[in-house]
């Protein structure tokens, strides 16, 4: 089967560039993750980033589906990744390449102007973006992969309802506090 011809591909990228799928981190890091059925169970699998780093990633129930249907019908299962291609000239199988998961990404936004000039590494910033808020900075730093705490500080963009809604919160506790003593 060669891999132009999957339409599980699609799926592989919005875990890579978390926002399509509501999935963290697979496209091009998930090219190098291998199978292992009791964490799919749990929907988590690890990926190897920069440096040969191992992190977790977590995925919604819609991917879920999604990734049992790739696992059943598409994947090689002669490889040990867990998203496979099969070379074009040569007819190996292989762990899919981030050339691949690359052309896959800029077809599957070809066409699509609101989408015109975002990379795929776009996604994994609008991912940490958008969770920024919703968890703590040392949760989202180890969801990241990222080594050190001020990577992940990038990402924290303090708008100025949020600091009127912490500076209010904050008042109230004071007054609380004060009425106490």
């Amino acid at each position: 089967m060669h891999v132009k011809a999957n339409p599980y591909l699609r799926f592989a990228i919005p875990f890579g560039s978390p926002k399509v799928a509501k999935s963290p981190k697979l496209g091009v890091n998930a090219c190098r993750s291998q199978v292992n059925m009791q964490d799919l169970e749990q929907q988590k699998f690890q990926v190897i980033g920069k440096g040969n780093k191992q992190r977790w990633c977590f995925y919604s129930d819609d991917a879920a589906r999604m990734l049992d249907t790739y696992l059943k019908y598409y994947r090689h299962h002669s490889c040990p990744a867990l998203f496979t291609a099969q070379q074009p000239i040569a007819g190996s199988i292989g762990r899919l390449s981030y050339r691949t998961v690359h052309q896959n990404w800029r077809r599957l936004i070809a066409g699509i102007s609101e989408l015109k000039g975002v990379r795929l590494h776009d996604l994994r910033h609008t991912f940490a973006t958008e969770r920024v808020g919703l968890m703590g900075i040392e949760e989202l730093r180890a969801l990241m992969g990222h080594e050190s705490i001020l990577t992940t500080l990038r990402y924290q963009k303090v708008t100025s309802a949020r600091a009127e809604t912490v500076a209010q919160n904050a008042l109230e506790k004071l007054a609380k506090k004060a009425m106490q003593i």
